[in-house]
């Protein structure tokens, strides 16, 4: 499921996602999430019941010896996919952010966090750990979520810039950020550019414009019942053929895209990829 924000919330929120799966008897294969790489910062809220983080062939095998994740969470931009499982049902709110937005609205660096999973406590400061905390309080999940809102509104309104709305595409994104980065500082190289985008987000222009590219072909296939005609999806994706998508698709997910594609169909644990889909119908 997924919670689209208020109009005058989508000014800084990217997408809200929901986890629900109560009532659910899911097999031990079915409570792994899988999430693709992702330029955001995110806030997550563990309503009920637990995650681990899975970081290797290890805790692949024996899920439970992954890192419990905190209750209320903070994890960065990520420079590899993220795998989560959890041993039992879930209720998980979670809430992005463009990382240029998050530093306005937070007033804290994206540096520190980047690659990380970080319980809130030791990455916000602690008055914006209490505005969160009411998320917690019982109610259904629209409820709760218009708690962040009401919280995070006049929070978002004394600081957002007079730029308006952040981009719907992370293609857009990824333009208006080297435009800003062009007319700000004092210099001006190619290279004073995209030191200050890297500083920003963790990542390079090109790494950038590769996760702009994937953006576009997941929501493609997501949004298309027809058998995947790759070449065309390179081509409308941005990609220069259909040899540059396959290795730009393995670099993001680790899989050709004949793979992740069937497993995004298939398993169930694959369902973030699915909301792409969701996103842009």
């Amino acid at each position: 499921m997924m919670l689209l924000p208020r109009p005058s919330l989508a000014a800084c929120v990217v997408l809200g996602i929901v986890r629900d799966t109560r009532g659910s008897a899911l097999p031990h294969k079915d409570r792994f999430n899988h999430f693709p790489l992702s330029p955001y910062c995110a806030l997550t809220w563990h309503l009920e019941g637990q995650l681990h983080l899975v970081t290797n062939d290890s805790e692949k095998a024996a899920p439970e010896t992954g890192v419990a994740l905190p209750r209320l969470m903070v994890s960065g931009p990520g420079s590899a996919p993220v795998t989560t499982w959890s041993p039992g049902q879930v209720l998980v709110l979670t809430v992005g952010f463009y990382p240029d937005v998050w530093e306005v609205l937070m007033g804290t660096s994206v540096a520190p966090l980047f690659d990380k999973h970080l319980a809130a406590a030791d990455a916000l400061p602690p008055d914006l750990v209490e505005t969160l905390a009411p998320v917690f309080q019982a109610g259904t999940v629209g409820q709760r979520f218009a708690r962040f809102e009401d919280e995070i509104l006049p929070l978002w309104a004394r600081r957002r810039p007079q730029s308006g709305l952040s981009p719907f595409w992370m293609r857009d994104w990824t333009q208006a950020l080297a435009t800003r980065a062009a007319l700000s500082g004092t210099g001006r190289s190619l290279r004073q550019l995209q030191r200050r985008i890297k500083r920003q987000t963790g990542r390079t222009q090109r790494e950038l414009s590769l996760l702009a590219r994937n953006e576009e072909l997941f929501a493609r296939v997501m949004t298309d019942d027809a058998k995947p005609d790759y070449a065309g999806l390179a081509a409308d994706s941005g990609f220069a053929d259909q040899a540059h998508m396959g290795r730009e698709v393995r670099r993001m997910t680790g899989m050709p895209p004949a793979t992740i594609l069937r497993l995004i169909a298939t398993e169930e644990s694959y369902w973030p990829y699915r909301l792409l889909g969701m996103r842009y119908v």
